[in-house]
């Protein structure tokens, strides 16, 4: 796209023609440059693959990561985000490519939300098993529960004994 305006100013006539295209195009070819269709497609699947994980957790779920929502906010923002880089792949529109960029940075910053929700849970699930406290608290299963706490007079317990009929079943 360009435009071009003529004036009079005296005996001068003075063209200014201004060449919008060019400006745009370095932009535009560097977005093109890293694939962007096939980053959208990545992030799409990676936003579907967390979803249909955190639906198979949250029925037996009892952390911070199931109760903030993060498998559900979290895919939803990949998923925004997938989209609008595709469309702007496809449509090439300055706008576009500005709002998918943008999103793709929120999109960062809460997957690197729920990555410290997810891990505090880890560690704290850990915490609480090897030291023996209410298992009942995070829903762990009985056998497990029992196999890690420390028995009187012990200081440090292993963190999962098994015994011989877990050993024949791997």
């Amino acid at each position: 796209m360009s435009s071009t305006v003529s004036t009079t100013v005296g005996d001068m006539f003075v063209v200014t023609h201004v060449n919008t295209e060019q400006q745009n195009s370095v932009g535009v070819r560097r977005f093109i440059k890293g694939q962007p269709q096939a980053l959208g497609t990545v992030q799409i699947i990676i936003g579907l693959m967390v979803f249909l994980i955190g639906i198979t957790m949250a029925p037996d779920g009892d952390t911070m990561g199931i109760h903030s929502g993060a498998f559900v906010w979290g895919p939803a923002f990949s998923i925004t985000a997938g989209s609008l880089t595709v469309a702007a792949a496809t449509k090439l529109n300055r706008c576009l490519i500005k709002c998918a960029m943008a999103f793709s940075i929120v999109t960062a910053v809460t997957s690197t939300i729920a990555a410290i929700l997810y891990s505090v849970d880890f560690f704290v699930l850990l915490l609480f098993i090897r030291c023996g406290y209410n298992c009942e608290l995070f829903k762990v299963s009985a056998s497990v529960c029992q196999r890690c706490q420390p028995q009187k007079g012990e200081r440090d317990s292993p963190l999962l004994a098994l015994d011989e009929e877990d050993l024949r079943s791997v």
